[in-house]
């Protein structure tokens, strides 16, 4: 295996994303293959005049002997200068060496002050095994460490590195937003049950809603955690993640039901099997994203944002194939509706919706072309405000005042009777 290769693989097995990073290595594998990509953090230089510009990094190691980690270092490296170690053909001990900023032995466990220059930049941390000794054929043993970042100011901003900072302060404000809206839609769905006419697009809406809300609380709670201990909680991180990708698939079906007229203007979906096939495989995507996310695989780069990723990219160009089934089958659903309230309502839903597919991609490219120091706040300040408005404006489109006058829908007097509006109208739901 080239050492290139084994850098990434070690990036898949023993990193987490947290300042406060535990890696575990196995002394055998440290003896083969000589060194393991740890973590990145990012300083802040934006302080007053005269502030000390220094953050610090510490360690230490766990459920281990000293004497077995004698000869093991902590490399660091300046931004630029771990480009340049990738960019080599092959990465061998003295490469690692040559290009590392400051080599530490790891058993001195004890803080590294970092004088932070005036750019913004990553340091890199490399574990380095080239004189480690090797233990028997047939003694191998776990080595696990703990690493703390510390950045340059105070409480919720010194355990974040610097392009993370200023994620809780937004959170703070988003969820009481979107708190308020969620209060408005379970107030729409109370009519809605009292009229016994909630609406199947009511509820897929209502569902997706209910999930985005558990994310952003999720992760508000995860990053107030974070900027006490450094490491948040990290089932709420991944839970919240995965909640936010069901969140949205439940959207794109909700947008495409609307777009085919499914119990609006007919009981059918127009093209069922490409829209299931769209879903299908954006649901495999978005799964693959997930895992590729979690086992850390694009931590060797400056990719902060997830649809920056490999899996990423496939979602957002997917997104505009999505964009051309939408407008195509919205249209065809318009060519079989004659009732003018209605075909208002298609006009205004496609002209508020369909940018929503193109906003990803927007987003992505935005996050390219933006220093990677404010990448992760653009864009995810980007990503929560553009889904709170759809939010809003999709309740406002389902509001029961609305729903009861344009969808077709069955509701039962009291003998029990249907009341459909007129003997020829065909109806679609009941409750």
């Amino acid at each position: 295996m080239k050492p290139t290769t084994f850098l990434f693989l070690a990036i898949v097995i023993f990193t987490c994303r947290a300042k406060v990073t535990t890696s575990i290595v196995s002394a055998r594998d440290l003896h083969s293959f000589k060194f393991v990509y740890l973590d990145k953090f990012c300083f802040d230089t934006n302080l007053e005049v005269g502030t000390d510009r220094t953050g610090s990094l510490s360690w230490k190691i766990l459920d281990s002997n000293l004497t077995r980690v004698h000869n093991l270092n902590v490399n660091l490296y300046f931004g630029s200068h771990w480009s340049d170690l990738l960019s080599v053909n092959d990465i061998s001990c003295n490469n690692i060496r040559n290009f590392s900023v400051s080599v530490v032995p790891l058993n001195q466990q004890d803080y590294t002050t970092i004088v932070q220059e005036k750019n913004y930049h990553f340091w890199y941390l490399l574990l380095d095994a080239c004189d480690f000794e090797a233990p028997s054929p047939d003694e191998d043993y776990l080595i696990e460490i703990k690493f703390h970042w510390k950045n340059v100011e105070g409480y919720f901003k010194e355990e974040f590195s610097f392009e993370r900072q200023g994620l809780f302060e937004t959170l703070i404000f988003i969820v009481p937003v979107v708190l308020i809206i969620y209060a408005f839609a379970v107030y729409n769905v109370i009519r809605l049950l009292i009229s016994k006419v909630l609406h199947l697009m009511v509820r897929i809406y209502f569902a997706s809603l209910c999930l985005f809300v558990i994310h952003v609380t999720t992760l508000l709670a995860h990053f107030a955690a974070y900027g006490k201990n450094g490491h948040g909680v990290g089932i709420l991180n991944d839970s919240s993640l995965a909640i936010r990708l069901i969140a949205e698939l439940l959207f794109i079906a909700l947008l495409f039901s609307i777009s085919s007229g499914w119990l609006i203007t007919q009981t059918y979906i127009r093209h069922l099997n490409v829209l299931s096939a769209l879903l299908v495989t954006l649901a495999f995507l978005y799964t693959f994203l997930f895992v590729w996310v979690e086992i850390g695989i694009y931590t060797e780069t400056d990719a902060e944002y997830i649809f920056e990723t490999t899996p990423g990219i496939v979602i957002s160009i997917l997104r505009l194939v999505a964009l051309g089934i939408f407008i195509y089958s919205l249209v065809t659903t318009m060519k079989k509706e004659f009732d003018a309230k209605k075909l208002f309502f298609y006009k205004v839903f496609g002209i508020l919706f369909a940018p929503w597919f193109v906003i990803l991609p927007v987003t992505v490219i935005i996050n390219f072309a933006v220093p990677f120091y404010v990448r992760t706040k653009v864009t995810e300040g980007i990503t929560l405000n553009v889904e709170i408005i759809y939010y809003a404006i999709m309740l406002g489109m389902l509001w029961h005042t609305r729903l009861c006058e344009l969808f077709k829908v069955n509701t039962k007097n009291s003998e029990g009777l249907f009341n459909v509006g007129s003997q020829n109208e065909q109806v679609y739901e009941d409750l």
